[in-house]
Order: structure tokens, then sequence, then C-alpha cells
């Protein structure tokens, strides 16, 4: 319910809401939903009344309650629609120009992400005043950790004006987010322009931070964006920073590297517009051109044949073989490679299962050997072909299966081939995995087990298959457990020791463990 002065405070009576007051009528108290009167007053734009409210010495400036914490107007700047009004707030000694909201959204946060549509100028005069109150956080963050500069880079209502303010104002640049990335990161990845990255450039950011997972910026966009946008953020780091080019991730791997491993062939041709050195190896001992044949992006042999098609079409457009030509002038013509057989993954990626196959059959394959770029072993990506490469998977796996040591690896988000399987609605295959033991309880990364996945993709027959195992464990599991809570017979080396003495020797025994019947000594 609402009081009689919230009602007059949205209606704007001032005469009433005077009156009220002076009828010693309690402001601070709250509606249904926590509201005040004085945001009664805000929200409905009342500006004679709320003026009175925020000029008034006896009136706290609260206007809601929220599980049982108060918050002033100061945490609905965004309401305010007058200079003036931001003015008598501010002027105010019973404000916190530091006060948070839940998500840990100071005063001027709230200004810098403002959605609402305002005059030129409005947000920009609104920060200035409240960076001139004395005792103003000039460096806080939020529950994200996120800086003032990059609350504003990361908002969809940028405003440069409001980024020059900040960097005025001389706030910290190389704050990092919970996730280790400063402001750049910001200013790179969700900018669509320069401009904002230039700004921070020109006041000295540095562009080698890494964040918690120790990726650098270019690796930060390559793999997180789709392709057109990557190219886009590639190129404008690159114009700013050349030698980027050539920057490597905590795995060595430099953007090229990881480019070709993703397939992004658009991209890579923009790397290689850009010289890279396409000599240098990650830590695995690859050079980009290993990485292209193991990924079955170019052949790995007849190096002198340009024209050639790649083993395995990239993109249905007549492009991808104009790249892929591309890449065999460039790479294969100056990179040094690895003389080493390709792995099983990398068999499996490039669909090689004839050679595959015959390589297990000799006994020098490792089926589990994991790629360095996802941790997918050759039996999750067999989960992954088209029905047409059926029979041969069946026979790889029967082979494998015969002498393996499981079939439950894990990939880089946890999950194992029963995963895949189910992911990828393959029931035949994930009929033989069960069959063969595979770990029907493995969480993947979320925490979704085989089970979870096929329930949540709508898999019914593979959920029955899951389920019809599951059970079977079950009754397996109580089986063993009731033969266990019965008694056993005794084995050979667990019955007592008996002793036998002959009659020629019963004068000389003297051994009070053995007892003798009568019978005995007749």
């Amino acid at each position: 319910m609402k009081t009689s002065l919230m009602y007059a405070a949205s209606m704007g009576r001032l005469e009433g809401v005077i009156l009220l007051l002076e009828l010693e009528a309690t402001p601070y108290l709250t509606s249904a939903e926590g509201f005040t009167a004085m945001f009664e007053a805000l929200i409905n734009n009342r500006h004679d009344v709320l003026m009175h409210f925020l000029t008034s010495a006896t009136i706290e400036p609260y206007t809601v309650t929220v599980g049982g914490i108060r918050h002033t107007a100061l945490m609905h700047i965004q309401c305010f629609t007058t200079i003036d009004s931001v003015r008598a707030l501010l002027r105010r000694h019973d404000i916190d120009i530091n006060e948070r909201d839940q998500k840990g959204l100071t005063v001027l946060s709230h200004v810098l992400v403002d959605p609402t549509p305002r005059q030129p100028g409005w947000r920009a005069d609104v920060a200035r005043l409240i960076l001139a109150v004395p005792n103003s956080e000039l460096n806080a963050v939020d529950e994200l950790h996120r800086s003032y500069i990059q609350q504003l880079l990361g908002s969809p209502r940028f405003d440069e004006g409001l980024l020059e303010i900040l960097l005025g104002a001389d706030v910290d640049l190389e704050n990092q987010d919970r996730a280790g990335e400063t402001a750049i990161f910001n200013a790179i990845c969700q900018q669509p322009t320069t401009k904002a990255a230039r700004m921070l450039l020109d006041r000295g950011a540095n562009l080698d931070v890494r964040n918690h997972a120790h990726t650098g910026l270019i690796h930060r966009i390559v793999g997180y964006y789709l392709e057109s946008d990557a190219i886009i953020r590639v190129k404008s780091l690159l114009e700013m920073v050349p030698d980027f080019v050539n920057g490597r991730d905590s795995r060595g791997r430099t953007a090229l590297h990881r480019a070709l491993f993703l397939g992004q062939m658009q991209l890579v041709q923009v790397l290689l517009a850009h010289n890279p050195d396409i000599d240098m190896l990650d830590e695995y001992g690859r050079t980009a051109f290993d990485v292209a044949c193991q990924y079955g992006r170019v052949y790995p042999s007849d190096a002198n044949d340009a024209d050639r098609k790649p083993t395995k079409d990239l993109d249905p457009d007549r492009s991808s073989l104009s790249v892929a030509q591309h890449l065999m002038r460039r790479l294969i013509s100056k990179a040094t490679r690895s003389e080493l057989p390709l792995p099983a993954w990398a068999l499996a990626y490039t669909g090689d299962l004839g050679q595959l196959l015959g390589r297990l059959k000799n006994g020098n394959l490792d089926m589990l050997e994991a790629s360095p770029d996802d941790q997918n072993t050759a039996l999750h990506i067999l989960m992954t072909l088209k029905p047409a490469t059926t029979k041969a998977q069946k026979e790889i796996l029967a082979l494998y299966l015969e002498t393996s040591d499981g079939c439950s690896p894990r990939n880089i988000r946890d999950e194992t081939p029963l995963h895949i399987a189910t992911n990828e609605n393959n029931l035949e295959m994930a009929e033989i995995l069960i069959r063969n033991g595979a770990d029907l309880k493995a969480q993947d990364s979320s925490g979704r087990t085989p089970l979870d996945l096929a329930k949540a993709l709508e898999r019914s027959a593979i959920t029955i298959l899951i389920r019809q195992a599951l059970d079977q464990d079950v009754d397996l599991q109580e089986s063993s457990e009731v033969e266990k809570s019965q008694p056993q017979p005794l084995t050979a080396e667990e019955y007592p020791t008996q002793q036998f003495v002959s009659d020629s020797h019963l004068a000389d025994v003297d051994h009070p463990g053995i007892m003798l019947k009568d019978s005995h000594l007749e």
C-alpha cells in the first residue's frame, strides 16, 4: 500500500506534500515494492516535489529499500531529468558518493552505463559533477572487478566524450577484471572501431598484458568471435601493432596456428598478408604448416602441386579452394615441417581412416593421444564423422577395443566420446562404446553426464540405451553385494593347520594344543 505522502508525491502535489510533512508524515515509509515518497516523485518526473525533498535538511535522500538495505537517490541517477536536481543531490552532506548497489555499481557507474536517451552532453556533465565531489573514488570496481573505463567500454551506449573525461581524471588503465583482462582488452574486443584503443594507447595502456588464462590480445580475438568479426578486429590490432602477428599464447601458438586449427581460412589470409614468421614452433614442435596438415587444411605431400584439391573442403563456396592454394604456395614452399607421421587424432580429423586402420593393425598408433589444441582423441573425432564412414569407424573401434585401455578419455571440455556420440545422435557408435565399458557417469565441464545430455537434446533412443545400461549396472552391483553378504567356502589357504602324529611317536608328544582321542591310544 501507498501512504498519502506517496500519492501526493507521485501526483506532483507540492502543497499537499508540504502540508503532510508539517503534519509529521514519515517520508521513509515504503510501499510493498520498497519505494519511498521521494522515489515516487523521481520516477514520475515531479521536479518541484523532488527538489523540495532534495533541498530539505531534515529529509534524508532515501528512495528505495531492497532486502532491508536502504539506497539513496544516487542509485537512481538515471531517473533524474535536470542538472539542477543532480546538483542539489550532490550538494548534500548526508550522501556517500561511493555508495554501491547490489551489483557493486556506484552513481558514476550508473551514469556510464545509462541506457536512457539523453540530451547531448547530459551524461558528460553529470560525470564531471560526480568526479568533482570530494572523496569520489576514481578506481572503484563493480562485482566483476571492472573499473569505470571497463564498464564504459562494455556499455552499448559507449561515448568517446565520457572516455576522455575518465582518462583526464587519471583513472587506472591496468585494472584487471575477474578474467584478468584490462581496459585495452575491452577496447579491442568490444568496440567496433580502433578509436577507443588508440585513446588508451596514447595514455600508455599496456598491450602486452595477458589475462588469467595467459591469453594475449590477438589470441583473445581469434577463436572467440565469428570469423568475420575476428577479421575486422585482427586487422585493426595489427595496424596498430604489426608485431602482434607473431605473438604467442600460453602454449606457444601464434594466431596463425590457432586460425588454422579452427579452420578460419579467410582469417588465415589476413594473417599471412602481415608477413608472420611461418617457421615459429609452438610448444609441441609444430609449425603453422604442421597444424594445417594435422587438421586437413592442406596436403602434407606433393608440395609442388599447388592446384591439388585439399583433403577436406572447408567451405562450400569457391573461395575455399583458392585459400588452400594460397596456403600451399606460402606454407609449403617456405615453411619447415615435422617429418613425423600424423598422429591418430589428425588422421581422424582429415578423414584418412584407411591409413589410421592400417597403422592401428601394425600396432604403431596411439588412439588415446590427444590433440594439443582441443584435447580430442581419435575416439572423439570418430564419433563426428558422417554415416558414409560407419563401416570404417566400426572396424577401427572393434580393432582398438580388443586390446584397449578404456574408451572414455576426456577432451578440453571434459567430454568423453560417449558425450560426443550423444551430441551427434550417433546411436550405433554410442551402443558400441557402452557395450565396451564407457563411463556412463562421467561429467563434462558443465556437469552433464551422457544421460543428462541425451535428455537435454531429446536423443530418445540414446536416452533409453544409457538408462538400460545404468539399470544393468545397478543390478550387477546389487547382485555383487548379495554375494559378498553370503558365507563363502574357505579356500585351501584358509583352512586351519592340522598336525598328524604317527603311533610310534605318541609317547614323545607333549603339546597342549594337540588333543588326542582315546581310540588313538588303543
